[in-house]
């Protein structure tokens, strides 16, 4: 057997190995010798620092992890997660100035960046109260159980149950730096992992591209300062779950180069008096300075219902002082926004009955309301063929039949159907031996009948809003009336299913 070469990219590789293992000294040791070897026009050589200031950071040397960070974006200015790391280790050596402007600097560059986002907000409401230093240090805590479990979770591809392990770590010991860079290197593995097709919905990408991409790439031009133009700043997606709103809104801002700034609103929301009106102010702060910046940029609120609680007229009524709080925050963060030409607010939501009216109002979200339908048979069709092209005897089921039979079954619902027949198939070849297997029409019927479309649950819920006057027909979209009308003639073919 012949010894492999030592070169930069074989220490490289020893002391990712390492790391992974734990093992940070010699971890560390193989980074140094990468960086040794390293030829001068070593494109990778930006790494080699990146990694041996993690591992460094990991044993809590974070003065020794500033240097190699600094040096790894000397070499690759333009690494998100270099700054987002480099933010953690002043904030640990109780430099949260410095902390922010990494934390921003890596959200710049990857508009999708939460968890910068989220260590931005921390360092804020941190500069705000006095802290005793010594006492303000991170706890040391023996996390090694859920290390091992996260390595088996990893290995299984079980990213999402790895994500739930880490977090519930998170919440006893929220700033151990080997727990939030595992969070990291997991939800980029898992979001690796996930479709971000858009299958269909042709007619809603050229309004969204009328009402908000042209608007927005186009800001500088005279045709859209017009005052026309700048009268609504606002949008509302609504339509049943698992049907593609989020999905739809990050892979046209994406495709179209424009920063996407997500809020999820139960991730804002605190228990503590003010907390979440600062979490929501440094949101929107943010979007402000990057559109200034010259940035086209669509602050997206998921779940924007919890802004909408049917609001009170009188305290009285019951209606929570915290809840007019954070919801007139928010009002007047919306009203900062209106003069600036390159941004826009998307806000997406399930539940479009519980709006408040007045966040429905055209001079607020309400200047556009876009309905995101089910997907149609000929879509169904498509994303059924997408979810199984990995699957062994995909080429012969028949595909045109199965989206006939699959009537109000969302996105998620196709996905899950195509997944369960891949396991089975999988299961057959690889634990019992039939190299044969393959699926047919029939394997996917038969979890097609075992389960209720969440849509038609949901259309349930629209008709018992407009029949109770939560929501009026004119603003409904007449797709959705038709949905509803067609899903009360299907009720009957799924009642016995629902009742097992």
């Amino acid at each position: 057997m012949v010894a492999e070469q030592e070169s930069s990219d074989v220490f490289y590789r020893r002391g990712n190995y390492y790391y992974e293992k734990g093992e940070f000294e010699k971890s560390i040791d193989q980074y140094s010798k990468a960086i040794e070897l390293a030829a001068k026009d070593d494109l990778s050589i930006y790494k080699y620092y990146y990694n041996r200031g993690l591992a460094k950071a990991c044993l809590e040397r974070y003065d020794e992890a500033i240097i190699d960070l600094r040096k790894a974006l000397d070499l690759e200015s333009d690494f998100a997660e270099g700054h987002y790391v480099l933010g953690l280790c002043y904030e640990y050596i109780q430099n949260p100035k410095i902390a922010i402007e990494q934390y921003r600097k890596a959200v710049e560059l990857d508009p999708d960046f939460k968890d910068a986002q989220n260590r931005i907000e921390l360092c804020e409401s941190k500069k705000t109260r006095t802290v005793d230093l010594q006492s303000s240090k991170p706890a040391h805590k023996d996390h090694s159980e859920t290390f091992n479990r996260i390595r088996t979770l990893d290995e299984l591809g079980n990213y999402s149950e790895a994500l739930v392990t880490l977090e519930e770590s998170l919440k006893k010991d929220p700033d151990n730096f080997q727990l939030l860079m595992s969070r990291r290197i997991i939800f980029e593995k898992n979001r690796a992992g996930k479709c971000e097709v858009v299958f269909g919905l042709e007619e809603l990408q050229d309004t969204f591209d009328r009402l908000v991409l042209c608007p927005l790439i186009h800001a500088s031009r005279p045709l859209y300062q017009a005052p026309i133009v700048q009268s609504s700043k606002g949008m509302i997606i609504y339509g049943p779950p698992g049907c593609g709103k989020n999905l739809f809104v990050r892979a046209m801002a994406k495709k179209a180069g424009i920063t996407l700034i997500e809020v999820v609103l139960s991730e804002v929301l605190s228990m503590w008096a003010g907390e979440s009106e600062k979490r929501l102010t440094a949101i929107f702060n943010n979007a402000i300075e990057l559109a200034k910046a010259g940035k086209p940029v669509i602050l997206f609120i998921d779940e924007v219902d919890a802004l909408g609680f049917v609001r009170s007229l009188t305290p009285e009524s019951g209606e929570a002082t915290w809840s007019r709080d954070f919801r007139a925050t928010f009002l007047r963060l919306f009203n900062e926004i209106e003069g600036i030409p390159n941004l826009i607010m998307i806000g997406a939501t399930n539940c479009f009955w519980s709006l408040d009216d007045a966040l429905k109002r055209p001079g607020r979200l309400g200047g556009s309301i876009m309905y995101v339908p089910p997907p149609n048979e000929k879509t169904r069709e498509s994303m059924l063929r997408y979810f199984s092209k990995d699957t062994p005897g995909h080429e012969d089921v028949a595909y045109e039949r199965l989206a006939m039979e699959t009537s109000f079954f969302s996105g998620d619902d196709l996905r899950n159907i195509c997944k369960d027949v891949h396991l089975e198939i999988s299961r057959q070849i690889v634990k019992l031996g039939r190299t044969d297997a393959k699926a047919k029409t029939e394997d996917y019927e038969w979890y097609v009948c075992s389960r209720m479309p969440q849509v038609l649950s949901w259309m349930r819920k629209v008709e018992k809003a407009l029949a109770e006057g939560k929501i009026d027909a004119f603003e409904v979209d007449p797709q959705l009336l038709n949905d509803v009308k067609l899903a009360e003639s299907l009720d009957g073919k799924f009642m016995l299913l629902e009742e097992k």
